[in-house]
């Protein structure tokens, strides 16, 4: 799955060339951000274990459409070094301001699957979770497949509009130290 996983952020990162047949990116057609990674990338949500996710953690890995549509991204002060909104909420100018924020009731929307504390992946002898509530990236990404994708696609998010951004930091390193 890491090589996969590997694969498909190549083939997102491929540079587009103007004289290709493909459409090439343009950020004006966003409309869905849809993130992985850890400390870096996550939001804080409603439904999210306190200072680490958006919704869910290892224990709670199920959720509903219900329940992700319910869920709220919290303006966490204290979720960046300088306090403040991260770099997606930036982006995507959602959940920038104090207070509860809808994702759908954003222009680009946020979706948020990232895990403050994430290795890349979860493999006994290799790198030890950061806490036993993490979720790594390789489990970020089955989280998704199984729940996130199949939930956004009742709302109709259309995969044409929608943008995959992936930062996974130095947990991996710190993490063997242990």
């Amino acid at each position: 799955s890491c090589i996969s996983l590997a694969l498909c952020a190549h083939a997102i990162a491929a540079p587009s060339y103007p004289n290709q047949k493909q459409g090439s990116f343009k950020w004006r057609s966003t409309k869905f951000l849809i993130a992985f990674g850890d400390s870096y990338t996550y939001v804080q949500g409603t439904l999210g274990h306190t200072n680490y996710t958006f919704i869910g953690d290892e224990f709670n890995f199920f959720f509903t459409p219900e329940q992700l549509f319910s869920n709220r991204i919290v303006q966490n002060l204290t979720g960046t070094a300088e306090g403040g909104p991260n770099w997606v909420e930036f982006l995507t100018e959602c959940g920038v301001e104090d207070g509860l924020h809808d994702p759908r009731e954003c222009d680009v929307q946020l979706w948020d699957f990232a895990y403050a504390g994430a290795n890349t992946i979860e493999e006994a002898g290799f790198t030890p979770l950061h806490h036993n509530h993490t979720v790594s990236l390789e489990r970020q990404i089955e989280q998704f497949v199984s729940y996130g994708n199949p939930a956004l696609e009742s709302i109709h998010v259309n995969k044409k509009n929608a943008l995959v951004a992936v930062w996974i930091g130095i947990n991996d390193i710190n993490d063997l130290v242990s």
